[in-house]
């Protein structure tokens, strides 16, 4: 008697089937509504990773054109001897000293971090020997 009262109770066969339809279509709705905000996640995870990988490796070339301009200012100074080109030289330092800073938390080891640092502090001085660069530098 209790059932009959009940207004959910299926009174037919489609009754009975749209019932099992929809308590079938409900756990599917709530896994599917989960998976898409998964993949919301996921695809603003992505797309943070590729800008942080893209500033990365922008960072990275700017580095070793950076290394590239003062290799060259080095040797003109070691030719020309111009205070000069001395002062070029350390502005550029002073800015791959900068980027290196920048690029310090993408470095694997913090151990390649400070042996850059050292090499880069080891290139403060400019030391000529026959209008080139010295042997250590």
């Amino acid at each position: 008697n209790t059932l009959k009262r009940w207004p959910v109770f299926p009174r037919s066969l489609r009754q009975l089937v749209m019932l099992a339809f929809l308590l079938i279509l409900l756990p599917l709705l709530v896994l599917a509504w989960q998976a898409w905000q998964s993949l919301n996640a996921l695809s603003d995870q992505a797309a943070l990773v590729n800008r942080t990988t893209l500033i990365d490796a922008r960072r990275s070339e700017a580095m070793t054109n950076a290394a590239l301009e003062m290799e060259r200012s080095y040797r003109q100074y070691c030719v020309l001897d111009d205070p000069t080109l001395a002062k070029v030289y350390q502005s550029q330092r002073k800015r791959y000293s900068e980027m290196l800073d920048a690029h310090a938390g993408v470095l694997p080891d913090d151990k390649l971090y400070q042996a850059l640092r050292q090499d880069l502090n080891n290139l403060a001085q400019l030391q000529c020997n026959n209008s080139g660069p010295d042997a250590a530098a």
